[in-house]
C-alpha cells in the first residue's frame, strides 16, 4: 500500500466521520491535548502498516487506522466510548468498502 493509498484511507474515514460525528470536533491525532470547550472530538491516523510477503513477486500489507475519540469525563464515560465505538465502527467500515478500501 502507497502513501497515497494511506491518504485515502484517512481521507474515507475522515468523510464518514465528519458526516456522522455532527457537533464534534476534528482534531489532529498526534496532538498532545484538546481543550474542554472543544469536546467532543475525533481523528485519524495510519500509524503502522505491516508487510509481509507472500512470495518472491507479491507481498500483502495491513494497514492500521486509528480513531481517536476524547470526551468529557463523567459517571458513564465508558458507556459513552462503547456507544461512540459502535458509531464509529459502522461510518468507517461502510466508507472503506464503498471505496473498495477494505
Amino acid at each position: 500500500m502507497s502513501a497515497s493509498d494511506r491518504q485515502q484511507i484517512r481521507a474515507s474515514a475522515r468523510a464518514a466521520l465528519q458526516a456522522g460525528l455532527t457537533g464534534w470536533t476534528e482534531f489532529f491525532a498526534w496532538a498532545q491535548s484538546v481543550n474542554a470547550e472543544h469536546l467532543p472530538a475525533w481523528a485519524v491516523a495510519t500509524p503502522s502498516e505491516r508487510r509481509s510477503s507472500a512470495s518472491q513477486d507479491t507481498a500483502q500489507r495491513e494497514t492500521s487506522l486509528v480513531v481517536v475519540v476524547k470526551l468529557l469525563g463523567g459517571d458513564l464515560i465508558e458507556d459513552d466510548l462503547d456507544e461512540a465505538a459502535d458509531q464509529i465502527e459502522a461510518a468507517v467500515v461502510a466508507a472503506l468498502r464503498a471505496s473498495n478500501l477494505m
